[in-house]
């Protein structure tokens, strides 16, 4: 039937990209010159409405 789990490790975890890319990074510097709006746009209908 139902057992129980022991899980050591979270469900859910905090993480922020920007914590853990340097400020000098080279991407960084692309973001601030490139516009990636159009990706979403484009991506769309592979997406869920819900999530």
């Amino acid at each position: 039937m139902m057992g129980q789990q022991c899980r050591s490790e979270s469900l859910f975890y905090y993480f922020r990209i920007e914590d853990h890319v340097p400020e000098n990074h080279l991407l960084r510097a692309i973001d601030r010159y490139v516009n990636f709006d159009f990706v979403r746009q484009r991506l769309k209908t592979y997406y869920s409405e819900t999530g």
